[in-house]
């Protein structure tokens, strides 16, 4: 029997991103059960009617938050493994049919994800954070466990989901560290780096122009990344902020 995949989009005013990765859901390779559900997540614009067009289950949940959104996806779900992923991301043909094969290659295996690129990046972004920033998240996975997944690109079994508890509604940043950390306690997470998918870089860029500028913000983006990792993995820290808000709270400090 065949696993049976539930993929969770959360999305929030996305109708201009939202095709390429539903587009490239449609392509997959994977032969069994796939449901795609894409929540809308207050939504102003046209994000319901572009999901519908390729055949995307659309539900909506008006509470603002990625964390109310996926939680409202799961609870949606049909499926026998939970994906997550975002809604400007272009998932590779073979996505779900690798994560399929990771899973059933190891029955102990809880939860499964990987890195991520920019398909929107300067090549000197995409060197750094594949070299750099995904480095350091195998090391910690091999070294320094809990190991950590992102919920751009991210797989976990039903069951344990819902043991672990499921994303914290109150947490709206570091939801997928803080889901991953709990699910270290009931079998092995796995980061995989030959499992890749490519999403936007509009979270990295901070509004600027010239590409010094951009690798820059990044850069920093990315270290300060890293360090609320260590936090919400080793400390418990909360973020109950979205990123955005977060990013503003730390600039108003540094001003």
């Amino acid at each position: 029997m065949s696993n049976r995949f539930t993929v969770v989009i959360p999305a929030y005013n996305e109708e201009r991103y939202i095709s390429k990765c539903l587009k490239s859901l449609k392509e997959q390779d994977y032969a069994g059960f796939l449901e795609v559900i894409v929540v809308n997540n207050a939504s102003t614009d046209h994000t319901r009617e572009v999901a519908e067009s390729f055949g995307a289950k659309v539900v909506d949940e008006p509470q603002k938050g990625i964390s109310y959104a996926l939680i409202k996806g799961c609870r949606e779900a049909q499926g026998d493994i939970f994906v997550f992923t975002d809604a400007d991301t272009t998932l590779p043909k073979n996505w779900i049919s690798e994560i399929s094969k990771r899973f059933d290659d190891d029955p102990a295996l809880v939860a499964v994800g990987g890195p991520y690129l920019f398909y929107d990046a300067d090549d000197a972004v995409n060197f750094f954070v594949k070299n750099f920033v995904f480095r350091i998240y195998e090391t910690m996975a091999k070294h320094m466990p809990p190991c950590l997944l992102p919920c751009v690109n991210m797989a976990v079994k039903r069951h344990l989901y819902e043991k672990a508890g499921g994303f914290n509604p109150v947490v709206n940043w570091g939801q997928d560290i803080d889901l991953s950390k709990r699910l270290n306690d009931y079998g092995k997470v796995k980061f995989d780096g030959d499992i890749t998918v490519i999403t936007s870089f509009r979270r990295y860029s901070g509004g600027n122009k010239k590409k010094p500028m951009i690798a820059a913000h990044a850069f920093k983006e990315l270290c300060i990344q890293l360090t609320r990792c260590f936090l919400v993995a080793n400390t418990g820290k909360v973020y109950s902020k979205t990123q955005k808000e977060v990013r503003e709270l730390d600039e108003n400090r540094d001003s």
